[in-house]
């Protein structure tokens, strides 16, 4: 497992369903996991995304629910 930050910066309004969607720039080809976090301690699964034109992208349902949202990537 690798480590390093990706910065999650909201740039307009959420979905009307409260959804997100969160991208990064990535170099390495494969798998990304994203987990999420209201306390930095319990982190529970959001999906699995692959690399494609050194973006890696996310859509988080459930963005709204909490007054603050800390994400996590895993990889491979």
């Amino acid at each position: 497992t690798r480590a390093g930050r990706i910065y999650v910066t909201q740039v307009g309004p959420p979905e009307e369903d409260g959804s997100i969607s969160i991208f990064f720039p990535a170099t390495q080809p494969g798998d990304y996991k994203l987990l999420r976090s209201d306390d930095l301690i319990e982190w529970n699964y959001v999906g699995t995304s692959a690399m494609a034109d050194n973006i890696v992208e996310f859509l988080d349902h459930n963005a709204t629910r909490a007054a603050y949202r800390f994400y996590r990537v895993e990889y491979p």
